[in-house]
């Protein structure tokens, strides 16, 4: 009985020992391997990536993998017993693809999610915005600047007392519209992106004008054009002669033409065709190596008023007298004559070779393709005379009695109205799109502004010689 009594301590006594021995297995010397890490996350930052993920059961340890390729291979980087590591030394504009494994003394787990990452520089807020100027326009001011290094935007601050208002702006252009004209704007800039808000640029400041310049012109300045080269090229109809003046109004030169000269353009070499209403002919004035010389004298129809050339160089002369339109070749020959509406004075070609006539009378402008067929009568100002059309198609009329110039849209409708001198006549516009004008009666040209940034052409509709 006592053996029995003592075998069975020896086997409760072994029994707790082989317990004791097994011990917890999710311990971190237990014996099996830890569970997969989970939830791995990889945060770029300048030059390095910090990686953080869930702890795994029965881990004592982890380790971190890095590739460069997204699925591997992986090579070992790192080992730490926490739930989290900074990779650092990366190189910035580079993918790196990350995973996580546990380790215990029983071994190594799987591989976590794979993570990624692209290490960028750190963002800092941009330096603010340098050499803002401000160009005046009608209603409006035209603002540019040098681009700030790292801004994602511009703020545009714009005032005309001490109390800013803020406009967005993409880039380091940008036109204020809505403005008085006559009244004073200063402006500032700022550059911004997700750091922050750059100070402020220079100060630069401008002041909305229709008008931009006026300019004494000779006898009653009539006929008005705009040459390559910026010239401004007038017809005096009671002198009998041509003024060139430059884009600054200084007189360049002075040619005798016939009597009564009213229309003016020029064509693809710089040579001028001057209408002589009196004389019922047209006078070129050629361009020479050495100057402009007056050259041949071409017949048309009775009073010619307007004069255009096409973009295959043929000269169109509208005839008030006999309310038709003769087309000459660009040696002066006469291709043809049509008829047009009541008393025509001005005419102009837009890109597609329609025609566009004013009649004065009427008061109205008529339409035709170039076939002559007309397409279309819109409604003008009081006694239209001078008419051109600009980059964008539209057409822009002098109304003589009404002293003011009327613009249409392609349609042929209003859409703006500007006062001018005493009985605008002649009209033409220059290659920043502003428009001059030809005041007959106070013998000045009014120059003033269709926008703060024209078109980068000069108006010619004539053709372009190679």
């Amino acid at each position: 009985m006592k053996r029995k009594l003592f075998d069975l301590a020896v086997f409760s006594m072994l029994a707790m020992m082989v317990m004791a021995g097994c011990g917890s297995k999710s311990s971190g010397g237990g014996t099996s391997k830890p569970a997969t890490p989970s939830n791995l996350v990889a945060t770029p930052a300048n030059a390095q990536v910090t990686l953080q993920w869930s702890a795994s059961q029965g881990a004592a340890s982890y380790n971190v993998y890095e590739a460069t390729t997204t699925g591997g291979p992986y090579k070992k980087i790192s080992s730490t017993t926490t739930t989290n590591d900074v990779v650092t030394g990366l190189t910035n504009g580079t993918k790196y693809f990350f995973v996580v494994t546990a380790v215990n003394s029983a071994g190594e787990s799987g591989y976590s999610n794979e993570a990624s990452a692209t290490p960028q520089p750190a963002i800092t807020k941009p330096n603010p915005p340098a050499s803002l100027t401000a160009v005046a326009g009608n209603k409006q001011v035209a603002l540019t600047w040098s681009a700030s290094v790292g801004a994602t935007g511009y703020h545009v601050y714009i005032t005309t007392t001490s109390t800013f208002t803020q406009e967005t702006a993409a880039g380091p252009i940008f036109t204020v519209t809505g403005l008085a004209n006559g009244t004073a704007y200063y402006f500032t800039v700022t550059a911004f992106n997700s750091a922050g808000e750059s100070g402020p640029s220079n100060q630069a400041n401008a002041t909305p004008a229709l008008v931009i310049n006026t300019y004494g012109a000779g006898t009653t300045p009539y006929g008005i054009a705009i040459d390559g080269s910026g010239n401004v090229w007038i017809s005096n109809l009671n002198g009998n002669n041509v003024t060139q003046f430059s884009s600054t109004g200084v007189t360049v030169g002075t040619y005798a033409v016939g009597t009564k000269p009213v229309g003016i353009a020029i064509d693809g070499s710089g040579d001028v065709w001057v209408a002589n209403e009196n004389t019922n002919n047209v006078t070129e004035i050629t361009s020479t190596t050495s100057g402009y010389v007056t050259g041949a004298t071409y017949a048309v129809g009775t009073n010619p008023e307007g004069i255009a050339i096409d973009s295959a160089g043929n000269v169109w002369v509208v005839n008030s007298g006999s309310s038709d339109v003769t087309e000459l070749s660009i040696s002066g020959t006469t291709i043809g004559t049509y008829g047009v509406g009541a008393e025509p004075m001005g005419i102009a070609i837009d890109s597609t070779g329609n025609i566009w006539v004013t009649n004065f009378n009427s008061n109205t402008i008529t339409e035709r393709n170039s076939s002559g067929t007309i397409i279309g009568s819109y409604a003008a100002g009081s006694y239209p005379l001078g008419i051109a059309i600009d980059s964008a198609g539209n057409v822009w009329v002098t109304n003589a009695i009404g002293n003011n110039v009327t613009e249409l849209n392609a349609s042929g409708n209003a859409i703006g109205t500007y006062t001018v001198g005493t009985y605008p006549a002649g009209i033409a516009i220059d290659g920043a799109g502003n428009v001059w004008v030809a005041n007959a009666s106070s013998n000045n040209i009014t120059e003033f502004m269709r926008s703060a940034i024209g078109p980068n052409y000069w108006p010619y509709t004539g053709p372009q010689w190679p």
